[in-house]
Parts: C-alpha cells; structure tokens; sequence
C-alpha cells in the first residue's frame, strides 16, 4: 500500500492521495514540487520587475513635477523675487533627493533581483539534483521490473512446460485406461478369492480354537493312599515290568494321546487306550515310579459315550467298573471276557495264551 510523500498517509494502489491529493508516485511528486518552486520564483521575479517599472514611472512624473514647478521658479526669479543662486541651489537639491532615492531603489531592486535570481538557480539546482536522484531511482526500479518480468516470463514459460507435461502424462494415461480397467477387474476377483480365503480361514481358526479349547491335561501320582483313577498291576516274579492303568477324565483321541512322567515324555508304543482306561507298561522299579506325577494331554473324542468311572482291585485283580480286567504282563488262563464288555480290549496289547481275543471297540 503505498505511502503519501506529502502527509504520510496510507492509500490504496491509485495515482493521487485520497487526502491531500498530492501524487503518490515519487517522480510526479518531485516534479509537482518543482513546478510549486518556479512558479512561486517566476511571480517573485514579476513582482519586481513590475516594481522596477513603476519607479521609473514614478521618476519620470518626479522629473516633470520638478521642470513644472522649475519653470514657475524661474519667472519668479525673472521678476526679481528669488535669486538665481536660490533657484539653481533647489533644482540641484531636487536633483540630487531624485538621483539619490532612484539609486537606493535601483540598488534594493537589483539586490532583491540578485536573490531571487540565486534563489530560483538553487531551487533549479535542488530540481536537478531531485530529478537526477528520482531518475536513477526510477531507472533501478525499471531494471528491478525487467527483472521481475523477466523472472515471470521464465516461470509462465516454466508453467506450461508444465501443463504440456501433464497433458502427455494425461494422454499415456488415456490410451492406459483399458489395461487399468482389465487390471482393476483381475484385482476385484482376486479380492472375491481373498475374501473367500478369509472366510475360509476365519472358519478354521473357529475350529482350530473350538478344538484346542478343549485339550485337556490329567495328572496321577501314585502313592499310599488308594485311588479309584489310578491302579498298578505288580510284575511277575524275576521281572521288573508293571503295568499301570489309569482312568482319563474323558476318552482321548488315541493319535493326541501323550503320556509324561516327570520331566520325561513317554514313548507312544508304550501305552494304549480303550474308551477313558489308559495301560501304561512301566519296565523300571515301581518304587521309582511311586511319589511321581505323571501327566496325560490329550483332546478328548466326544463321539464316544462310554465312561469308565472308576478302578477297583480284588483278590489282586483290577475291575473297572466291576468288570475284570485281563494281567497284560503275564500268563492269564484263567481270565474270560464278558460277553458285552464295555472294556475290552487295548490295541497293540501282548494277550495271554488261551485268552479269547475280544472285539476292540
């Protein structure tokens, strides 16, 4: 926004102050003050060539005064009233007031002339040196424009080099609509089949949590006190191997079946099942075995509804639910099976010789 030179006024982008009225621009308003300054230095310089006229004016009507009052004095003097040696003493004195006071005033005028001549040349100085100074702030600002202009030629050349890049890249893009199209068709398929994948996959981790949810894990430790889930059937004389039959809380799938004494799992060739009842062979000490956790994971196979509820042991015998149970570790001609046994019998198990061999279920 510029700034008056005159009042110091702020104005919107016009040519003249919205106050004063002086020019805004600093060339028009250097020249504005120029003219001001002769005009005021011509009419001085009128003035006093008027007054310079009017005295000689004024002289000449003097001079006529004093040959018309002259020519009285004389016939005067003619008659005998005055003496000649008085009337040539008052003309010269006339004369002599005249030259005086014309000299004076020619004099003040030419001073006064003199200084309204070395006023107007300074004044013409400072407007030369103001002209030359607004000149060459003029030619700075013009080149700072050219400048400005060349800078924005450059960046309107620069813009539409620009927009020609972007209506090529535009038209590559054009003539790559078809294969955007086809490649934006393949990829909604292949969302289809993703999202497919995702139900598919969200359905097995339901039933991979569903599954593993149920895993469960038994523990037994054999010791003084009876139990009704866990039982030993004691090794034949001159032999070391046991046969431990325990009870799971329900029946196991056979393949997720892992036994675990201690610290130490056991190997699966080891141990059988048949419904909830487990057959452990145990071929170390059974006092080794006695005070030692013993610990069974496995998912449990609920399609199978038969339940095993507890061992007891009889004359040396084990029952499970009140039915006999064969010795896995020894000769046994006297064991028969029950017709319709819900125990009977565990896959993989050294039968005694003569024993019936049962249906496993």
């Amino acid at each position: 926004m510029p700034i008056c030179h005159q009042c110091g006024k702020d104005n919107p982008d016009q040519a003249f102050c919205g106050d004063c009225g002086s020019a805004l621009a600093l060339k028009d308003y250097i020249s504005e003050k120029i003219q001001e300054q002769i005009s005021a230095r011509d009419s001085s310089i009128a003035e006093t060539d008027s007054a310079i006229k009017v005295f000689e004016r004024v002289l000449g009507w003097v001079k006529t005064v004093a040959w018309i009052v002259a020519i009285p004095i004389a016939i005067v003097g003619a008659l005998g009233i005055w003496k000649a040696s008085d009337f040539w003493s008052a003309v010269n004195g006339a004369q002599r007031s005249v030259t005086d006071s014309s000299t004076t005033a020619k004099d003040q005028m030419q001073s006064a002339a003199q200084k309204a001549s070395s006023e107007v040349q300074a004044t013409v100085n400072q407007s030369k040196q103001a002209m030359a100074t607004s000149l060459t702030e003029a030619k700075k600002e013009s080149a700072s424009l050219h400048s400005t202009i060349t800078g924005m030629q450059q960046q309107a050349s620069t813009i539409v080099s620009n927009i020609d890049n972007a209506r090529n890249q535009l038209k590559a893009a054009e003539s790559l609509k078809p294969e955007m199209e086809e490649m934006q068709k393949s990829l909604a398929g292949a969302l289809v089949q993703v999202q497919k994948q995702q139900e598919t996959i969200s359905n097995s981790e339901t039933f991979l949590r569903e599954v593993f949810s149920t895993h469960r894990t038994d523990y037994f430790t054999y010791g003084a006190n009876p139990s009704a889930r866990i039982k030993i059937q004691e090794p034949p004389p001159g032999q070391r191997r046991a046969v431990i039959i325990f009870l799971l809380s329900a029946t196991p799938i056979s393949e997720t079946l892992q036994l675990q004494f201690k610290l130490f799992a056991q190997p699966p060739n080891s141990y059988f099942s048949s419904h909830n009842v487990v057959m452990f062979y145990w071929d170390d000490s059974i006092d080794s075995f006695k005070g030692g956790q013993l610990s069974a994971s496995y998912f449990p196979d609920k399609s199978d509804k038969v339940h095993i509820n507890a061992l007891t042991e009889k004359d040396g015998r084990i029952y499970a639910d009140e039915e006999a149970l064969p010795f896995l570790n020894r000769p046994d001609p006297n064991f028969r099976p029950v017709p319709g046994s819900k125990v009977f019998i565990f896959p993989g198990a050294p039968l005694p010789a003569g024993i019936f061999p049962p249906t496993v279920k």
